[in-house]
């Protein structure tokens, strides 16, 4: 039997975790979540997930501090930002060398998202 993939789900709003946990683990991964950076961190270092849904702005630290944090120790996890706001130019050039995998603008169509996934999963 293949190993699920481990997906860490990094949003401040509790409901959007809620959701995406049971959707994706309906979907068949492994799915942890949390709802700042600073509870995200621990959990990321424990698990070492495969993927991430990043949500770029969080009360704590936005998603490109945490990824930063993040990328100290693990350069393989692939990252899915999300966010409410466009990607402008100088977000662009900020996350370009954090090696994101993807940029969604919410609100997220979990269709979507899904495609996402499936372009980068290892």
């Amino acid at each position: 039997m293949n190993e699920k993939i481990k997906l860490m789900i990094v949003d401040d709003e509790e409901g959007i975790c809620e959701i995406m946990q049971s959707y994706f683990e309906r979907k068949g991964y492994s799915v942890s979540s949390a709802t700042s950076a600073a509870k995200a961190l621990p959990i990321i270092k424990e698990i070492k997930p495969q993927i991430m849904l990043l949500d770029k702005r969080m009360p704590d630290k936005n998603g490109i501090e945490l990824l930063k944090e993040v990328r100290v120790f693990n350069q393989e996890l692939k990252v899915i930002m999300i966010s409410a706001d466009k990607l402008d130019p100088a977000t662009a050039e900020e996350v370009r060398s954090l090696n994101l995998s993807g940029y969604m603008s919410k609100p997220l169509i979990l269709s979507e998202l899904d495609v996402a996934l499936e372009k980068i999963k290892t």
